[in-house]
């Protein structure tokens, strides 16, 4: 008969749980720069080639 393994320690599941929430806001942010780029225009460095948007 085979030992069953331990659940994750308690450490293990608050990183997995972090990277999960971290995960879901950088999606929903990705998202919203094509959904409304507006908020984003600036982070955009003046120094960088491109015409600003309309």
């Amino acid at each position: 008969m085979r030992p069953t393994p331990d659940p994750a320690p308690a450490g293990r599941r608050a990183c997995d749980s972090s990277a999960r929430r971290m995960s879901a806001a950088l999606a929903a942010m990705g998202v919203l720069h094509f959904v409304r780029p507006e908020p984003f225009d600036g982070l955009i460095p003046p120094f960088l080639p491109g015409c600003k948007r309309p």
